[in-house]
């Protein structure tokens, strides 16, 4: 019995605080992010006065670029993707995101169903710049503006959310989640610079420009749909749902489909063809998205750009296919360098080529001539294992990935998410 994207049911994790999770910090940063939206309210004058910039003005929102009549809101955390689409029409769009970072090996956004709440009927609820904390409650806030810094002794108010409009999701475990601005350079006229990578508290973090979009199309509807998957999201021919503009490590399938300065699609035996560029010693970075480097390219001798491994991107686990390669040597320099390189992480379930490709006591089950998955024996007395938030069923006395949905189960290994008795996992 095979389960599709749309029909399994996505697994929620543990209950976590209740108070939003979202973020503070002109710059990049990942520390916590609190906010309390039933605190008491208090006089701005209080405020310790700052550059506050144009982080006190309410942004416009602009009129919509379509008409929506059923949306649903699917987000991706190792995809890094919102998308928004409507069940009764044509309008589908990919927006870049900032998720929760990572502790314990995971995200701490949670995964799940949750919903926009009931529809705002009127223009949603406000901060009220005299006031810091404005409106105690909402669903939908038009314009949000305050963040009071719970770490902080003096609990210090801010104006991190920089008039930007702010969805709270609601669903187990609820009031602690929302999607918002990009917090980073809050001051900034347009709102702030959305850093692409695992940055926030637990929020969704959006691009200035697309949160006021995402609002302008959704917020006149009750209880959107919005569901949170780990895994990158696929459409039905298995390709990644991913933004227009690509970026390095981009699934592809020609050089066309890197559509970047230099950019050409480059082969990878683990998983899908990715989008790099040839180096001989350096990389472009860009300011909003994770540090590369030039690293040796096994296929040509030469060099190419991968992305550098942290818990930006959760040490390469975000990228099917890839490895983190310690102390990776540079192209063209001594230097070495944590890397994400075509390879095998070793778990259950991650693609190989041999055994030696698998942690130890692991072995590699293949299936013609593609890369199989790393599997290990299992029975009643002997469980199988869990890692960084990524879990695995014992299936036919060896272990597999478990799954909530055929993405969890990725494009490499040719497996598909099947139910067997009380266990789903991602079997061939």
């Amino acid at each position: 019995m095979t389960f599709s994207t749309r029909t399994l049911t996505l697994l929620a994790t543990a209950a976590l605080a209740a108070s939003l999770a979202c973020g503070e910090g002109s710059q990049y940063t990942t520390d916590t992010d609190e906010s309390e939206l039933n605190e008491p309210l208090g006089s701005v004058q209080n405020v310790t006065s700052g550059q506050w910039g144009a982080a006190t003005t309410c942004k416009a929102i602009p009129a919509p670029i379509a008409q929506i009549k059923d949306p649903v809101i699917d987000i991706s955390l190792d995809g890094l993707t919102l998308h928004l689409y409507d069940r009764q029409g044509t309008f589908s769009k990919v927006y870049p995101i900032g998720p929760g970072h990572i502790e314990n090996g995971k995200s701490l956004t949670p995964i799940g169903h949750f919903t926009s709440g009931p529809a705002d009927t009127t223009a949603g609820a406000t901060d009220n710049p005299a006031v810091v904390g404005g409106s105690p409650w909402s669903w939908w806030y038009r314009c949000k503006i305050w963040w009071q810094d719970q770490e902080d002794p003096d609990k210090k108010w801010q104006p991190v959310y920089a008039g930007l409009p702010l969805i709270r999701l609601k669903g187990a475990p609820t009031l602690g989640y929302a999607i918002h601005g990009p917090i980073d350079g809050y001051s900034m006229a347009a709102g702030g610079a959305l850093r692409r990578a695992f940055v926030s508290h637990g929020c969704i973090r959006m691009q200035a420009a697309d949160i006021l979009e995402v609002y302008s199309l959704i917020h006149g509807h009750g209880n959107v749909p919005i569901n949170i998957q780990r895994a990158p999201e696929r459409d039905e021919n298995g390709k990644a749902i991913d933004l227009a503009q690509k970026r390095l490590g981009s699934e592809c399938d020609s050089n066309a489909d890197c559509n970047f300065a230099g950019g050409v699609c480059h082969a990878n035996a683990y998983g899908h063809n990715f989008c790099t560029v040839a180096c001989s010693g350096s990389c472009a970075d860009r300011a909003t998205e994770i540090a590369t480097a030039c690293v040796p390219d096994g296929s040509t001798g030469k060099g190419m750009c991968v992305r550098q491994a942290s818990t930006l991107n959760n040490f390469c686990r975000s990228a099917e296919g890839f490895e983190f390669a310690s102390q990776t040597p540079r192209f063209g320099s001594s230097k070495p360098v944590d890397a994400c390189v075509p390879g095998s992480i070793g778990f259950v379930g991650d693609s190989c080529l041999s055994s030696a490709d698998c942690a130890s006591g692991r072995t590699c089950e293949r299936h013609g001539n593609g890369p199989g998955f790393c599997t290990q024996a299992c029975s009643a007395t002997k469980a199988c294992p869990t890692a960084n938030g990524i879990g695995s069923v014992c299936m036919a006395a060896r272990c597999v990935r478990a799954c909530d949905v055929q993405d969890a189960c990725g494009v490499a290994t040719a497996t598909t998410c099947q139910k067997v008795g009380a266990v789903t996992g991602c079997a061939p």
